[in-house]
């Protein structure tokens, strides 16, 4: 967790901890933790509340937009490209799901194990996607993972 300057607000929590601002941000957000002597602050379920709708929003989108990169020549179907991709390997299009997924960990692996990287959707300083977008990815990816395998179970 990492340490941040705060002040304490006059509001309190309904358990009677109280709220605190936390550099500069909301008072709704965080509880002090005291580990050694040292104040950590403890992440809200508010905050990972906003987190999720964050995420649920900018997956919408993401999904919407690379659409187009799944199917071709008009395709109503959203799992062509991985079944495209999978007869030309001779893999199946889960498969070729899982190595896109893999592709995207190791991606987020490398990011987290350096201490290099940017937590937004898009890494200005880079011109690359950011951790955000990354981990979105794979939630969608996992999503059209789990559609073909409902294709294949109502097969």
């Amino acid at each position: 967790m990492e340490m941040c300057n705060f002040r304490e607000c006059s509001t309190y929590l309904n358990d009677g901890c109280k709220f605190y601002i936390v550099d500069g941000e909301s008072c709704k957000m965080y509880k002090p933790l005291l580990e050694g002597g040292e104040v950590r602050m403890r992440y809200s379920s508010d905050r990972f509340a906003e987190l999720f709708d964050e995420f649920v929003g900018e997956e919408r989108k993401l999904l919407n937009i690379k659409r187009s990169e799944y199917t071709s020549d008009g395709s109503e179907d959203c799992l062509q490209n991985f079944k495209q991709v999978g007869d030309f390997l001779g893999k199946e299009p889960e498969e070729v799901c899982m190595v896109y997924i893999i592709k995207h960990l190791q991606s987020i692996q490398r990011a987290v194990d350096t201490g290099e990287y940017d937590f937004s959707w898009w890494s200005e300083d880079r011109g690359v996607e950011g951790l955000k977008q990354r981990i979105a990815d794979i939630r969608n990816y996992l999503l059209l993972l789990a559609a073909i395998l409902d294709e294949k179970a109502g097969e």
